[in-house]
């Protein structure tokens, strides 16, 4: 099931359009340069124009770099090669991320240290903070801070009081930067806002992989495989869609009264 799937149209302004599949990989698996051919020929089948397939790894193994996928039988053969960008590669690149005033930047960094952080949460808490006090550093508008600050907030998970300790930092801070973006009543709202944007995109990507998978039958059984606002059980989902499963099979477990 794709990730993301993006219409583009030329600098030129040239009257075509191609798809950019983008595929954000967390896991080394073993099928995964088979999968990506098969999302780039399935899209390419349902919108009759070409793909061009990209994968963001995000996963901890530096060896695990798929880029190809190749199969040949009696003379008939497929060679089918992607782009990648492997996270773990700008480990290397800290100073230069540090420095750097691209939002990507602040993205790649807060990934990064949350693998680097998993049983050093008072590393963590420090890196928390200085990652939000480049948004206001950088000198982004209200609107990216907010947005990064999300991002950091959503993926650089804190014990609660390390959680709170940051925030009181983050709203002194914002009183000597003269720059009140984030405020005690918005924390709240984060907290939801968070749960939502989660929900809303496991939800497009399941409707997706339907789709894809299954045709008009999969979106057509999409709003009742997707009502539920159980995170954990739509990530199931999303994760068995990739599996060899039947729709018939997807409503008996996923879908409370499937009749």
């Amino acid at each position: 099931m794709a990730d993301k799937l993006v219409k583009v149209w030329k600098k030129t302004g040239e009257q075509v359009w191609v798809l950019v599949h983008i595929e954000v990989q967390s896991q080394s698996k073993t099928d995964f340069a088979e999968r990506m051919y098969t999302y780039n020929y399935r899209l390419r089948d349902r919108f009759n124009r070409p793909v061009a397939s990209f994968t963001i790894l995000s996963d901890d193994n530096a060896s695990w770099r798929p880029e190809q996928f190749s199969d040949s039988l009696w003379g008939c053969s497929i060679d089918f090669k992607f782009r990648i960008a492997k996270l773990l590669d700008y480990r290397r690149q800290m100073d230069s991320l540090l420095a750097s005033d691209n939002p990507f930047a602040v993205v790649v960094m807060a990934h990064l240290k949350t693998l680097e952080t998993t049983k050093d949460q008072l590393s963590r808490q420090r890196w928390k903070l200085t990652l939000i006090k480049l948004l206001y550093q950088r000198g982004y508008d209200r609107e990216d801070v907010i947005r990064l600050f999300r991002f950091i907030d959503w993926i650089l998970v804190l014990p609660a009081e390390l959680e709170e300790s940051v925030w009181e930092d983050i709203l002194a801070y914002q009183e000597e930067m003269k720059m009140t973006y984030m405020m005690s009543f918005e924390r709240a709202a984060l907290a939801k806002g968070r749960e939502e944007g989660l929900l809303e995109g496991l939800r497009d990507a399941i409707k997706l992989g339907l789709e894809l998978k299954f045709g008009e039958l999969g979106l057509g059984a999409a709003s009742r495989l997707i009502e539920t606002d159980d995170v954990e059980k739509l990530k199931r989902l999303k994760e068995d869609l990739r599996c060899d499963r039947t729709l018939d099979e997807l409503r008996k477990e996923y879908v409370s009264d499937p009749s």
